[in-house]
């Protein structure tokens, strides 16, 4: 089972104090507010440094992926709808929670930024499509940005500083640029990039640290019940190993 962060990444923002006037809102998505909240607070972090105020949503927000992933459409449109009576009446506007309460009304659409890529294509198709007749998904629907679009289109002149940490980790399919992002030069000479794969490379860090301090061994073997000191890595064994593990100890 994964483990439940200790502070949840909407509390952790919530005890913070910031002067800045908010000028985009994070979307607390479940997995990084419950799972993974050292990614949004990474994710704050080079956003403040860019120069950009961040609030959260005046209230518990979710996507309704879950929902539309599993047929459950009716289910899903009764939850894009209590989202969309937080979010407030315009896209991306509303009173925010944390350093922004008070600031966060006006006529000005305000961006939203949504770290999770799968929460972000939910409310960029499938909440104006569930939601025809409101046109209060449409707006949110447009002013849903991903962290890379964010810092390119909000943060233009920002440069990453320097860093000379090294990490294990490897972009993904879904870390890396897009085809048309490529195409149509979007993310410049790598700078957005690079810092969003760093960020994201040092919660992975962190979280591979609480894994391993909490966990003996992270794969099982097969046919048998103990870890081999080089599995315990985070190495994942292959059937054929473990079968061998298994017939040398008897089993």
């Amino acid at each position: 089972m994964p483990r439940v962060a200790d502070v949840s990444f909407v509390a952790w923002f919530a005890d913070r104090a910031s002067n800045r006037p908010p000028s985009l809102t994070l979307w607390p998505d479940t997995f990084t507010n419950h799972l993974a909240p050292q990614v949004g607070e990474a994710a704050v972090r080079v956003l403040e440094d860019a120069g950009l105020g961040v609030d959260l949503p005046p209230g518990r927000v979710c996507c309704g992926l879950t929902y539309v992933s599993t047929g459950q459409l009716g289910a899903a449109r009764k939850v894009m709808r209590r989202m969309l009576d937080v979010m407030g009446e315009g896209a991306g506007e509303g009173q925010g929670q944390g350093q922004g309460q008070g600031q966060g009304q006006g006529k000005r659409e305000r961006p939203v930024v949504v770290l999770e890529p799968s929460c972000a294509a939910t409310l960029r198709t499938d909440l104006p499509e569930l939601l025809p007749d409101d046109p209060r998904a449409a707006r949110l629907a447009e002013s849903v940005l991903t962290f890379a679009e964010a810092l390119e289109a909000l943060a233009p002149d920002w440069t990453p500083p320097a860093s000379t940490a090294r990490s294990p980790a490897r972009p993904t399919a879904t870390s890396t640029p897009s085809w048309a992002t490529r195409r149509t030069g979007a993310c410049g000479n790598g700078r957005v990039w690079w810092a969003s794969w760093r960020a994201a490379a040092a919660a992975w860090r962190a979280t591979s640290a609480s894994n391993r301090a909490t966990t003996r061994c992270r794969w099982p073997v097969r046919r048998t019940n103990s870890c081999r000191p080089s599995e315990g890595r985070g190495t994942r064994p292959s059937w054929r190993t473990a079968s061998r593990a298994g017939r040398r100890s008897g089993t």
